[in-house]
């Protein structure tokens, strides 16, 4: 099955590009937040790795 935005946002439940959760200074405490990413394959942390870099090259 091809890797898609779509089909990542669907397997996580959440847009991964809006996603703030655990993230930022203002969010430490000591409760250790679940990582939603972990279910992730190789392929779909590839495929946002590379959707991520190609929006901040974008934006430049």
């Amino acid at each position: 099955m091809k890797v898609t935005k779509e089909s990542i946002d669907k397997k996580l439940g959440f847009d991964f590009v809006t996603y703030t959760q655990g993230f930022g200074i203002e969010n430490e405490c000591d409760i250790e937040t679940p990582n939603p990413f972990k279910i992730l394959t190789e392929e779909e942390e590839d495929f946002i790795i590379e959707y991520m870099y190609n929006i901040s090259k974008n934006e430049k």
